[in-house]
């Protein structure tokens, strides 16, 4: 189910990488790791808690076939006041309208959730207005049946 509802206001930190749309499958993988090994050294030597993980989409290129993405944690003002940024992307999202759906199990329903979202952006209107697009990977687990992640699709 897909909700239009309040989102934010969010401040990201995070490492940037793109992918060919060909490899990105293959490439996002290493990319989450290495990304997220660097986001929890980070958190672990500023004493940060980390809640979530998550990729925002910055840019589809259909021309070049490429995708630009950051891999990121939430981070609070307070708690980025403390850090060294150089290096890092910080996204600052205000509050604003967002369709969001939350799934459980495999992260195989992502890509037919963002379709879906994708749908109901032009059904609605506001495909022109999304501002960004976002993963948020809340419960990870070895277990697929235990994950739970949501998309997120602001719009201004």
């Amino acid at each position: 189910m897909i909700n239009l509802t309040n989102y934010g206001p969010v401040t990201f930190i995070g490492k940037p990488f793109t992918s060919t749309t060909e490899d990105f499958n293959k490439n996002s993988q290493a990319n989450f790791v290495e990304g997220m090994g660097a986001l929890e050294a980070l958190y672990e030597n500023n004493n940060i808690t980390k809640s979530f993980g998550a990729c925002l989409y910055t840019k589809w290129d259909t021309e070049n076939k490429t995708t630009d993405y950051i891999v990121a944690y939430p981070i609070s003002q307070e708690e980025l006041s403390r850090i060294d940024t150089k290096g890092w992307i910080v996204t600052e999202i205000p509050q604003c309208q967002a369709y969001i759906t939350d799934l459980d199990g495999s992260y195989e329903q992502l890509q037919p959730a963002h379709y879906a979202m994708m749908d109901r952006l032009q059904a609605d209107n506001q495909f022109e207005n999304n501002t960004h697009t976002i993963e948020e990977y809340l419960v990870w687990s070895e277990n697929e049946a235990e994950l739970k992640s949501r998309i997120i699709y602001t719009i201004n």
